[in-house]
């Protein structure tokens, strides 16, 4: 079995103002009782905001293999559409979603200093039954234009993340690499230092140009990664420095030592930095090589004892997603394990309550949203000989769009 679909393209949701949805932007987390949730975008086609688009959710409680029908996470009001969902789970069980409004405004279009995209935070007491909803657009730094949360999923730090390789620091690999000084991490040695701490990375977009910012880069050179932190359970946020300024969509996830690793969209290779201090300041990020990517937002967890990434295995094209394990924190990356031999896109990745893995991905040309268990002897862990059976597939998936 090659996953379940959790959405398909064409199949109508009730209350949609498109009879044909395309359903895009996967997010995924496990909450404390190991219901599994899943949250995406309804939308006219495969284009970004701005358009009446709704969030909807579905979950598990049986770690994936059979799923609710899916029901409203934020619904389009007329022309106020809402889309990019993150989730993260505090230490108190509450879930909570990042997402974006729009009522005309894109990434794109967005100026500095004026009206752009919203910035949400959703809040769910119930295990993801029903939701509160805040306007945090405050959050957006003066100067910058479009800016939104990195879909997928954000991560709660602990005191260290337990099962990490001895002396499983990324540390030492990334002071190696290119631009990888580690004196633009301060805070002192990595451990945990902030458990609790709830981290969301977001992408920022800095108009440049003459004309008040009516002029942007459409290259991912004026695009930077931001984490915002919150050491109160999601009630207030900080936003950390700007990483880049190559650096797009991205994830964190906790290292064994307690530093933060963060791995944002970037062709032809994701790049990668260090944090010290909880998330608040990274090293320069500089490309990994073993980290293929066409730039298309991918997925970052921590697996037991490993890290995983989901990712596209193409230097150019949204075609061929792939899985990679890390036994020593992010420095090094096995080879790749296919999962989808065709055109996929948006993937994320979190860790299930029975001890599998969780994909979620965006499969052929937005065709599908697919959901697969997969356990660690299908990827090579703990010996094994990789056993994965790929989805079989062709061809790429369009590149972004924003929709008229």
């Amino acid at each position: 079995m090659t996953g379940f679909v959790l959405a398909h393209d064409g199949d109508p949701t009730p209350g949609s103002p498109f009879a044909a949805p395309c359903y895009r932007i996967p997010a995924l987390a496990v909450t404390a009782s190991g219901r599994v949730l899943a949250v995406w975008d309804v939308r006219a086609d495969w284009r970004d905001l701005p358009g009446p688009f709704d969030l909807v959710v579905r979950h598990s409680d049986d770690h994936g293999r059979t799923w609710t029908p899916p029901r409203f996470l934020r619904a389009h009001d007329g022309g106020h559409g809402f889309g990019d969902a993150s989730l993260l789970v505090t230490a108190s069980g509450r879930v909570l979603c990042w997402y974006v409004g729009s009522t005309g405004e894109s990434f794109f279009s967005a100026r500095a200093d004026a009206p752009g995209l919203e910035l949400w935070l959703a809040a769910s007491d119930d295990d993801g039954l029903t939701w509160t909803h805040r306007d945090l657009s405050g959050l957006r730094p003066a100067g910058i234009a479009g800016m939104f949360a990195s879909s997928g999923n954000g991560v709660r730090l602990t005191a260290g993340a337990p099962g990490g390789a001895p002396g499983g620091s990324p540390i030492g690999a990334l002071a190696g690499a290119p631009g990888g000084s580690l004196a633009e991490a301060p805070g002192g040695s990595p451990g945990g230092a902030h458990p609790g701490r709830l981290l969301q990375p977001f992408v920022l977009r800095r108009p440049t140009g003459d004309g008040g910012g009516l002029t942007h880069a459409t290259d991912a050179a004026e695009h930077w990664a931001a984490v915002a932190r919150s050491d109160d359970g999601g009630d207030t946020w900080a936003l950390g420095e700007w990483i880049g300024p190559d650096c797009d969509e991205g994830k964190v996830v906790e290292a064994a030592s307690g530093a933060v690793v963060l791995h944002a969209r970037a062709r032809p290779r994701r790049r990668w930095a260090v944090s010290t201090d909880g998330g608040a300041t990274f090293t320069t990020p500089v490309p990994h090589p073993a980290l293929v990517d066409p730039a298309c937002n991918g997925g970052l967890c921590r697996w037991g004892d490993v890290l995983v990434s989901s990712a596209l295995d193409d230097e150019r094209e949204r075609r061929r997603l792939v899985l990679r394990t890390s036994a020593d924190e992010g420095a090094t990356w096995s080879p790749p394990v296919l999962v989808d031999a065709g055109a996929a896109a948006y993937s994320v990745v979190a860790p299930l309550a029975d001890g599998a893995l969780g994909l979620l991905y965006e499969a052929g040309d937005y065709e599908a949203l697919i959901f697969r268990r997969i356990t660690r002897a299908e990827v090579g862990l703990d010996g094994a000989v990789p056993t994965l059976v790929a989805r079989r597939g062709a061809g790429r998936a369009r590149p972004p769009e924003v929709a008229p």
